[in-house]
């Protein structure tokens, strides 16, 4: 779904953008909701988009050879993250997981 141009001004990356620039940029940046628990991406997985929080929280964490959870960083309203996607077109590096219900910009 695409995003409401409101949602973009609110948030500090976007911030600077005039009504033009915010008008072009929602043509092109989606939404996505999560329920908490809900994993985004998994390491490996192909990478596409970064996104931004816009409410909730999400951890971004990596798990080690004997499979136990190492904690990278949480994201909250205005972070934005996998954005190595955007640059390297590689596969993730990191696991994304819906910490309570959250709503991200999704820009690909």
């Amino acid at each position: 779904m695409p995003a409401d141009a409101s949602l973009l001004t609110a948030l500090p990356l976007f911030s600077t953008l005039n009504a033009e620039e915010c008008t072009l940029l929602t043509e092109a940046v989606g939404t996505r909701s999560l329920d908490a628990g809900v994993v985004l991406f998994r390491a490996g997985d192909p990478g596409q988009a970064m996104y931004v929080v816009v409410k909730g929280a999400m951890e971004i964490f990596i798990s080690d050879l004997a499979g136990q959870k190492i904690v990278l960083t949480e994201c909250r309203p205005g972070d934005v993250f996998g954005e190595l996607a955007m640059l390297d077109a590689g596969p993730r590096t990191a696991s994304a997981v819906a910490l309570e219900e959250t709503e991200l910009l999704e820009v690909d």
